[in-house]
């Protein structure tokens, strides 16, 4: 099966630089800590609570 991809020639891509990607990392585990995300598996949502998780019906909040 063949995906949908069309090429661009001359196309640029920009790489992260290290600080960048740190930056992204925090706000990615500040995002996880404070928001939170939703878990639709009982079996997930256990574990993660196992772990140190906070859990609110089907939010879990992971500790940074």
């Amino acid at each position: 099966m063949r995906g949908n991809f069309q090429a661009y020639e001359g196309a640029e891509v920009e790489v992260l630089t290290a600080d960048e990607v740190k930056r992204l990392l925090a706000a990615s585990f500040e995002i996880l800590e404070r928001a939170g995300a939703q878990f639709h598996d009982d079996e997930s949502i256990e574990i993660l609570r196992k772990g140190g998780c906070s859990v609110d019906g089907r939010t879990v909040k992971i500790p940074a």
